[in-house]
């Protein structure tokens, strides 16, 4: 699995709004902790925001269970489709991780080898 280096600075999870595949959220992070043993920005991104159905109560207990017990940083809902909450999102993170790199100049080495994956 070289997609999970262990230069990660941030983890995208994608997954489908409708088809509530949690399990495979879990397992995403799971083997980019394996690799990576640093503090790394982790974004859960509910996809297809123009095809979503209500959420019930037990989504999101599932959901709020999956952000505190992996430590999701963000959290987005977007459409893909139409572009809805796409920019903002994108603009979010990398202003964060731009702040962090200002604030850690000398724990931040630029000359490595540093990504974002998204699965």
């Amino acid at each position: 699995n070289e997609e999970y280096s262990t230069a990660l600075d941030a983890l995208i999870i994608i997954y489908d709004l409708e088809s509530k595949n949690f399990e495979s959220i879990k397992k995403h992070i799971e083997i980019a902790n394996y690799y990576n043993k640093h503090q790394y920005l982790k974004i859960l991104v509910g996809n297809k925001l123009d095809l979503k159905s209500e959420h019930g109560d037990e989504d999101y207990k599932v959901l709020s269970s999956i952000k505190q017990e992996w430590n999701i940083d963000f959290y987005y809902e977007v459409s893909c489709k139409t572009g809805e909450g796409i920019n903002e999102m994108f603009d979010q993170i990398l202003n964060y991780l731009y702040k962090i790199q200002l604030e850690n100049p000398k724990t931040y080495d630029a000359k490595k080898n540093r990504h974002c994956v998204v699965c």
